[in-house]
């Protein structure tokens, strides 16, 4: 189920479209997943009324127990994804920082994400200082994953998930 509630997260997000939603649908049956919707919808295809695809993909979430997160909560989420990924190393600073900037957009720029743009101008401007823009960077992304979900939390409506 754990495949869904991503799945979930982008169709939310406006990364994922309805009419990708039946191959989804598919894919879950074919992982043992199972709801009525789930299996209608299944059988739609991408040239279905949209309308129609949406309604089962919702009712099939429902059948299964999976939320629908609002928008503000999976980009938050997908915010702090990107700060790990900075601090473990799986992503370079200006990778992960222009993740997060592409969100703080999103989330109509959020003071508390406003040094990932910032830092992404300067690193833009100035060749020379991009070593030390790096690491500021890094720094910012280290501070956003020692924040409590609750004190991000303040400044986004809706639960988390």
């Amino acid at each position: 189920m754990e495949i869904l509630r991503r799945i979930t997260c982008e169709y939310v997000a406006g990364d994922l479209f309805p009419e990708d939603l039946p191959r989804v649908a598919a894919e879950a049956l074919a992982r043992g997943l199972d709801s009525a919707s789930l299996r209608e919808l299944a059988g739609l295809n991408g040239s279905d009324d949209v309308r129609d695809i949406r309604a089962l993909y919702l009712a099939a979430m429902e059948e299964l127990g999976i939320e629908l997160p609002d928008e503000q909560t999976v980009r938050w989420d997908r915010v702090r994804t990107w700060a790990r990924r900075m601090v473990d190393g799986m992503t370079t600073p200006v990778e992960g920082a222009a993740k997060i900037d592409a969100e703080s957009v999103a989330l109509e720029s959020p003071a508390k994400l406003s040094d990932f743009t910032y830092l992404l101008a300067l690193w833009g401007e100035f060749p020379d200082r991009r070593q030390s823009l790096e690491a500021s960077m890094l720094e910012s992304a280290r501070e956003l994953v020692a924040q409590s979900d609750c004190a991000i939390g303040e400044e986004r409506p809706g639960s988390g998930f």
